[in-house]
């Protein structure tokens, strides 16, 4: 196959690992977020130990 060819695929691929990475980004400072404004994060504030018990 000429390179001339392979070139889009290979874009294709990138561009769509672009926008799941990007996706997947958005996701993460979403949630984190969200833990953030419930104070759930303050709830066990000794990770991996609850307050010396595992949790």
């Amino acid at each position: 196959m000429p390179p001339a060819l392979a070139k889009p695929t290979t874009y294709r691929h990138f561009h769509r690992l672009a926008w799941l990475a990007c996706a997947f980004a958005f996701c993460v400072i979403v949630f984190g977020a969200f833990v953030r404004l419930s104070n759930a994060g303050l709830s066990c504030p000794d990770w991996p130990t609850c307050y010396g018990r595992a949790a």
